[in-house]
């Protein structure tokens, strides 16, 4: 997909972001509250494995566009945060413009599933 192809919106994500809280332990644990739904354009762009603490891992890199939104609105994605569809969870590692009249924003992301 580039800037002027027609984007289309059909799939389904909600928006997530972490909040750090202290567990009964003295350590903390990461929960994931829910920002709100948007609909979205979604495409894989490659794949890899890796190793990770439990083992083999399946990396595959997407990328996820969204209708922009403005700068602190809380339904413009930030990095950090992630979609969730599902079961299945597509972390946001960087956030730009997709298309030169900033209509819709273009996440670049991964997922990772255990082998």
């Amino acid at each position: 997909m580039n800037g002027r192809e027609q984007v289309r919106l059909t799939r389904r994500f909600i928006l997530e972001a972490a909040h750090i809280a202290a567990d009964d332990s003295g350590g903390f644990v990461t929960r994931w509250c829910a920002l709100g739904t948007l609909w979205a354009a979604m495409r894989g762009q490659s794949g890899r494995e890796v190793t990770g603490q439990a083992g083999p891992l399946s990396q595959m890199r997407v990328q996820i566009i969204v209708r922009a939104a403005p700068y602190n609105a809380s339904n413009r994605p930030k990095p950090g945060q992630r979609f969730r569809d599902a079961n299945r969870c597509f972390h946001i590692n960087a956030v730009t413009e997709h298309d030169p009249d900033g209509r819709y924003l273009s996440c670049l992301g991964s997922e990772e599933v255990v082998v």
